[in-house]
């Protein structure tokens, strides 16, 4: 049966299991996410919830939470939101348990559509560590684009190395 796939704006009652889906992946997610480590409790998770839906509020970013068959599984957001130029930047992670199976894939495409018609984005970025072979493969399966790398731009396991920059032109999405 396919698991259906499906995002929503973060809750503040999501605090609890997101982070004991953290607290679960923390070897793997503290590689490439620095705020992992600062991460000790689900009142942790609820600050930074909090915080995020309120620059969600001031259209700073958009927090997404990524469910499977209605199970929280982790995180999809377009931050640095850059209005006259029309484009953010997309951070994601995963349980490690349903990586490979396409959730991030479906998650990225339902997000790509959020941006197009409720914020009116032509273009998003996804930065990614030369190291990340996994988010890589995400971006250009999705169609993203690379077209710059940047020294120093990505800290993993506490090591500055090279980011690689994708870019996707968003087709424009109007509603009726």
């Amino acid at each position: 049966m396919k698991q259906q796939v499906m995002i929503r704006p973060v809750k503040l009652t999501d605090a609890e299991v997101l982070y004991q889906l953290v607290d679960r992946n923390r070897a793997n997610l503290r590689i490439w996410l620095p705020w992992v480590d600062a991460m000790h409790s689900a009142q942790d998770e609820l600050n930074f919830l909090d915080y995020s839906v309120q620059k969600m509020a001031n259209g700073g970013l958009w927090m997404m939470t990524i469910l499977v068959d209605q199970q929280v599984v982790g995180m999809i957001d377009i931050h640095n939101l850059e209005p006259t130029e029309q484009s953010g930047e997309i951070g994601y992670w995963l349980t490690a348990n349903l990586r490979g199976q396409s959730v991030m894939a479906q998650a990225l495409q339902q997000l790509e559509q959020l941006a197009s018609r409720q914020l009116g984005l032509s273009q998003l970025r996804i930065i990614t560590a030369m190291t990340n072979e996994t988010s890589q493969a995400v971006a250009k399966r999705a169609g993203y684009q690379q077209i710059a790398d940047f020294e120093g731009q990505v800290t993993v396991a506490n090591v500055v190395q090279t980011g690689l920059l994708y870019v996707k032109k968003l087709a424009k999405i109007t509603t009726k």
